[in-house]
Parts: structure tokens; C-alpha cells; sequence
């Protein structure tokens, strides 16, 4: 039979099977000395080396109110019976990874400890009912915890944790009491697990819910985005459960008559004027403009690219990634990851409002605006900036530009039409062709035209704005810029003037330089739309006096008002998903017809208003015909745009990537499209390789904007 080992094993004693007790009693002095770190001298600082040498077969073990350091890597095999394990009120930095073999451990208290993360091997506790995890420094919690068997009561309180793993909003999850007060969470946020448990596993099951819906291929543990929020101004509130981000919020909408509220949150809603919470208001804010960067960046890959060249350096497949960007003679003036003009241009915008406390001024916009094109960002690195919008930049070249911009707009878009009829549109007949808007062909032609794009009018060089050339009308189609975000020119502005170019469109004044701009002009007052449509068309008219290029721009900045105002969100009903669809797309039909009714009241005949409304046919990338001969860059066609994306079925991924490949003037077409669909699904649900891809010093200085936007909306 072979050789046989046999052990003389003693008969297992009933007080084996019970409890190890290893605890320090203490009393109350003892407790708080012990919690500032004052051990008694008859505290553990290890195990006794009874319990490694030998297997017991103990069901539970405490050993709180000692001072271990670490546990033996053995543990599991000495005592591979145990149920119950407190090793609370110690000094337990981490766990071993060996930790994941006390399979029939039901319960466990680690309160009170100095743990920063748990082993790996902890989701191998199958058996495992109750953590208790309080009072430790843990960082982060395994990804798929909420997928443990029998997990059901969690508490996580009193750590540094940023985010909660999306698993605990899981269908399958089991957890039903979750503790995480006092952490530093940002995913759910903090003030919404001060509510209590109910309130954070409803935030992460309705987290859980919509990361299905956008990655349903990618499973169910893709993580949603969490935005750095950083408040300058935390009001202190006098309420029996100060910790409740609703009683805060609705206590600082009952007092903004305060003078201090309103300083603080100049543009705080008063109640009832969204059927969004504060932290969807929130996400959807961040959403639009993180929305509107990243689609500016990632539509640049394929800006005036024919079919063959958008497959040849991308193939099929529907997705771009920064570093994969051709670098060709248009494109190598920005580094990867960047926006461009377009982007550029809301942010003057934006920083206009927000440094303003809220308030639209032309006056304000328009310095800021000329400073933007003479030295870009200066805290970006850039040294100059190059305009893409032919009417923007006849605009800053009048003298009165700062002191009445409307006055300049006026005389800029009224004088070049003048000389359009005086002389034909069809003067230069490579505008119209649509085999002319490849990057080779137009860079071919303008290299034909250089010597008018570097002169005055008089043949020399304009020493007033030499970043901003002017031109003849005939070369004017082929002239073009670009915003040059963090790339300093040294002194080449016009080597970059030539590699960059704008589309060409039939009349002056109708190119699409103001409604990239738009949509940021939807969120101050966006309860008030007389209000949103005077901002939007104050600062339209900052540059283009055009009635096409204001009702774009009113027409934009009313979707993202309307969609702040929760008109596109459905309440939770028992019907079908067909029901469903049906009744959010009588919603978008609603808004469509709400924001295009006020814009197309800036037309002043029925032709353009009856162009104008046909755009509501456009619903599908079916329909959007983004190389259009001579109006790739019309004001029009990134309210098209806007348009596909309210109708979108899917993530925001996709409709980048589909809008993208359409080619034409596609950043400015994803900048606009892509704000409103990041605004109708926010920035929790936008693609994680996107946002972190762009570039980290645009990110930290955008999300420093953001926040002291949400502080003047007085938003969580």
C-alpha cells in the first residue's frame, strides 16, 4: 500500500470550537488614551507564537485594544475554522494577501485599524456577511466587491476614499446597509452618503444603470467619470442634518435675497426651476464643456479630409485615440490632446462670465476676445493665437473694436457684402469645388495665393495686428487660422497662417466663428430664456452681425438652457422600453420646437426662417451633409450638429467618432454637437481614455474654471 504517515491527533475539545479571546478590556480613560495612541504597556504588538505553531480550531478569534502591526502570513492555516474575526483598535497597516484563505469567515471588525486597501484575495471570502472598516486610511476598495456573495453590510466610513466601486450599485449586488460618512468621496458624493445608506446605494444603482447603458458591451464594472470638485465657499448650514446635500442646497435657494448668497452664488436658481437634482445640474454643466473640448480635439483628426484619406490613416473602425492623430501640414499646429480655436473661443467666453460674477457683457468679452488673439492663453504657454473665422478677424482689426464691437461687427459684415455683390461671389471658383477641399489641393492653392494673405490692403505688412492679416476678398476663401492652444509660433505666425485655412462659404459673415461659441451662453440664467437669448445674441453680435449667425446662435444656447431645465429627462415609469423611447422623443420634438420657434424669430423673411426649420428634419448623421460645396463652415452646420446629437441613441463615443469621420469643418461640427450631448448625458458618462488623454496642464487649468463656475451657480 506504500508508505503511510499517521499523526496522534488529541480528541478536539468542546473550547477549541469557541471563542479565542485575545482582547484588552479597557476602560473609558483607557478607550480615549488608547484612540490618541497611548497604548498600555500590556497591549500585543504581535501574536502570540502559540497560535502560528499550531493549528486550533477556534470559530472566532478577537484581539481588539492591542497594538499588532502586522499578522502572521500563517494565520489562515493555524486557525483555518474561524467565523468571527475583531481585530478592531489596533494598528494594522495591511492585511496579507494569504488573508483570502479563511474561507468560512462570516463577519469581520477592522474598525479603528490603519489599513490603506485591501488584499485582492479579500473578494475570495465567499462566506463573508459584514465588514466593518471604519476608521482606517483606506485610499480604495476592490473594483468588484459588491460582487462578493454574501456581502450585506458594509461600512467604509470615516477614510480617504475618492470613489465607491460601481459594483455596489450591481443588480447581483447584495450590500443593503452601506455606511461611508466622513471620506473624501467624490463618486457618489460625499454629501450624498451623509443622507445615509439609502441614499448611496441609490446613487450607485442609478450610476450602475447608466454605465450599462453606454458600455453594454464593455460589462458591468466600467467605472463612471468623477470630476475634481474643489468649493471656494462652504456655507455653514443650521440644520439638524447638516450633511444633507438637498437641505444645504434648498436652504441656500430659500435665503438668496442674502447679500452674502448672492455674492457668493450670483447665479444660484431658485427653486423649482430644473426637475434635475443639484449633482445631475452639476454633471450635466461639466458635461457641456467637457463635451465641447473633447469633441473640439478628437474632430480635428479628419477637418478637411476626402472619404479615402479618413480611411487611409484611420481604417474602419469607428474610434479615435489623441496620439493617433495624422500629424500633417493642418494638424501638426496643435499637440496631441489639445483643443483648438474653437474650444478657445468658449473659454474666453466662459471666462468672461465667470469673472464677471455671472454677468454677460459684450464690452467684457470683446477685451478679452482681442487679448485671446493677440497672445492666446499666456498661463497655457502660448505666445499667439490664430483666428479660424474670416469675420472675426476683419472684426478685430477695426479700431473700435473694444469700445463698441456691435458697431464694428455692423460696419465689418455690411461693408464686405457690399464688395461681395460689387464684385461676384464666384471670383474665385476653387471655393466651390468640392474636390478642392483636401489638405492637398487647398494647401496647393494657397501656397498660390501667399502674398495676399501676409499684406494690408495697400500691399504692406499690417503693423497694427500682424497676427491678423488682412485680405483681399478674392483670397479671403482660402485664407484661414487657427487657435495655436499651447503651441508658442516664435515669430512663425505666418508660416502657421499658411498651413491652417477655413472652409469656405458663399456669403461673408455666415461662417460658423460664433456658434461654437454658444452653447456656455445656455447656462447663467438658463431658467430665464429671454435672458439666454439676449446673451446669445449680445455676444453673437460681438462679431458676426449676421441674422444666420444669431439665430444659430440663440437656437443653440436655448437646447442647453432647455435640457439644464430637465425637459429631456423622463420620470421613471413602469412602461416598456418602446414607451419609453416614444415619450423622450416627443420630449426632444418639444424642446426642438420651443428653441427654434424663439431663434427663427431673429430671420427677418420667411425664406430664411423656412430654411432655418428645415433643419429639424435633420435627426440622423443620415441626413447631415457635412462636405457640402461652399458651406462646410456655415453657422448652420453645427446646429445640425446640435440637432443629431439631441436624437443620439447611443454614447457619446460614438457620435464623435461617426461625426468626426463626416469630415468637413468636423471639430467645429463635434465642438458644438458634442456640448449638447455631453450636456444631455454628463460628464460621469463621457469616455474615460478622452478626458485623460487630453492634455494635463489644459486639464488642470479647465477644471479650475469649472469650479469657480459651479461656485457662482452655487451648485454642490
Amino acid at each position: 500500500m506504500g508508505n503511510v504517515e499517521a499523526h496522534d491527533f488529541a480528541p478536539v475539545r468542546a473550547d477549541e470550537r469557541k471563542v479565542l479571546n485575545l482582547s484588552r478590556k479597557v476602560t473609558p480613560k483607557q478607550y480615549v488614551k488608547h484612540l490618541n495612541g497611548e497604548y498600555h504597556e500590556a497591549c500585543l504588538t504581535e501574536l502570540p507564537w502559540s497560535i502560528r505553531d499550531s493549528v486550533s480550531l477556534y470559530e472566532a478569534m478577537t484581539a481588539s485594544f492591542n497594538a499588532l502591526t502586522e499578522l502572521p502570513v500563517e494565520l489562515p492555516l493555524r486557525l483555518p475554522h474561524l467565523s468571527s474575526l475583531d481585530l478592531s483598535h489596533n494598528q494594522l497597516r495591511s492585511l496579507p494577501e494569504s488573508f483570502g484563505l479563511l474561507f468560512h469567515l462570516s463577519e469581520i471588525q477592522l474598525q479603528h485599524n490603519r489599513l490603506g486597501a485591501l488584499p485582492e484575495s479579500f473578494l475570495h471570502l465567499v462566506k463573508l456577511e459584514k465588514i466593518d472598516l471604519s476608521h482606517n486610511e483606506i485610499r480604495h476598495l476592490p473594483e468588484k466587491i459588491g460582487g462578493m456573495e454574501r456581502l450585506s453590510r458594509l461600512n467604509v466610513s470615516h477614510n480617504k476614499l475618492k470613489t465607491l466601486p460601481l459594483s455596489l450599485g450591481s443588480p447581483l449586488c447584495r450590500v443593503h446597509l452601506l455606511l461611508a460618512g466622513q471620506n473624501r468621496l467624490e463618486s457618489p458624493p460625499q454629501a450624498v452618503c451623509e443622507e445615509g445608506s439609502t441614499s448611496t446605494l441609490e446613487y450607485l444603482r442609478r450610476m450602475h444603470t447608466a454605465s450599462c447603458k453606454e458600455y453594454p458591451l464593455q460589462g458591468s464594472d466600467v467605472p463612471l467619470l468623477v470630476f475634481p470638485r474643489h468649493c471656494a465657499n462652504k456655507l455653514e448650514p443650521s440644520v439638524s442634518n447638516p450633511h444633507s446635500a438637498q437641505i444645504q442646497y434648498i436652504q441656500e435657494q430659500t435665503h438668496t435675497s442674502h447679500t452674502t448668497n448672492r455674492i457668493k452664488a450670483p447665479l444660484l436658481p431658485p427653486p423649482d426651476v430644473t426637475t434635475l437634482t443639484p449633482f445631475q445640474l452639476r454633471d450635466r454643466i461639466i458635461g457641456l464643456i467637457y463635451g465641447a473640448a473633447i469633441g473640439d480635439a478628437i474632430g480635428l483628426a479628419c477637418r478637411w479630409m476626402s472619404d479615402d484619406e479618413c480611411v487611409f490613416h484611420y481604417g474602419c473602425d469607428n474610434d479615435f485615440v489623441y496620439n493617433k492623430i495624422v500629424q500633417d501640414q493642418h494638424r501638426v499646429l496643435w499637440r496631441q490632446g489639445d483643443w483648438t480655436s474653437n474650444f478657445d473661443q468658449f473659454m474666453v467666453c466662459l471666462e468672461s462670465l465667470v469673472n464677471w460674477a455671472g454677468v454677460v457683457d459684450e464690452l467684457e468679452f470683446a477685451r478679452r476676445l482681442q487679448a485671446w488673439a493677440h497672445h492666446g492663453f499666456p498661463e497655457l504657454g502660448d505666445s499667439a493665437s490664430i483666428v479660424t473665422s474670416e469675420v472675426l478677424r476683419e472684426v478685430l482689426r477695426q479700431p473700435n473694436f473694444t469700445v463698441d464691437p456691435h458697431g464694428a461687427a455692423y460696419t465689418v459684415y455690411h461693408e464686405n457684402n457690399k464688395l461681395e455683390n460689387a464684385i461676384g461671389t464666384n471670383s474665385n471658383p476653387t471655393s466651390t469645388d468640392p474636390s478642392n477641399h483636401s489638405i492637398s489641393n487647398i494647401a496647393n492653392n494657397i501656397n498660390s495665393n501667399a502674398p495676399a494673405l501676409h499684406t494690408g490692403s495697400e500691399g504692406q505688412s499690417d503693423s497694427h495686428s500682424p497676427h491678423l492679416p488682412h485680405n483681399s476678398n478674392t483670397s479671403r476663401r482660402l485664407s484661414s487660422s487657427s487657435s495655436l492652444s499651447s503651441l508658442s509660433l516664435c515669430g512663425h505666425v505666418e508660416v502657421a497662417q499658411k498651413l491652417v485655412f477655413i472652409s469656405p462659404c458663399q456669403i461673408f459673415g455666415e461662417d460658423n466663428g460664433a456658434v461654437v461659441r454658444a452653447s456656455i451662453l445656455g447656462v447663467p440664467n438658463f431658467h430665464q430664456l429671454e435672458e439666454v437669448e439676449g446673451n446669445a445674441v449680445r455676444i453673437c453680435k460681438t462679431t458676426h452681425h449676421s441674422d444666420k449667425a444669431v439665430t444659430s446662435c440663440v437656437f443653440v444656447s436655448l437646447l442647453i438652457s432647455l435640457i439644464l431645465q430637465g425637459k429631456m429627462d423622463s420620470a421613471e415609469t413602469d412602461h416598456g422600453q418602446q414607451e419609453e423611447e416614444k415619450d423622450e422623443e416627443r420630449k426632444v420634438e418639444k424642446l426642438v420646437s420651443i428653441a427654434m420657434e424663439r431663434a427663427s424669430a431673429h430671420l427677418k423673411d420667411d425664406a430664411a426662417r423656412e430654411e432655418f426649420l428645415a433643419l429639424r428634419k435633420i435627426t440622423s448623421l443620415d441626413r447631415f451633409k457635412a462636405r457640402e460645396s461652399s458651406c462646410m463652415s456655415h453657422t448652420y452646420k453645427p446646429a445640425e450638429a446640435a440637432m443629431v446629437a439631441l436624437y443620439w441613441p447611443s454614447d457619446y463615443r460614438s457620435f464623435i467618432c461617426s461625426l468626426t469621420k463626416l469630415a468637413g469643418d468636423s471639430n467645429s461640427n463635434c465642438c458644438v454637437g458634442g456640448a449638447i450631448l455631453g450636456c444631455r448625458q454628463g460628464y460621469s458618462r463621457l469616455p474615460h481614455t478622452w478626458v485623460e488623454g487630453l492634455r494635463k496642464r489644459q486639464v488642470n487649468w479647465l477644471n479650475a474654471k469649472i469650479n469657480h463656475l459651479l461656485d457662482i451657480v452655487g451648485l454642490p
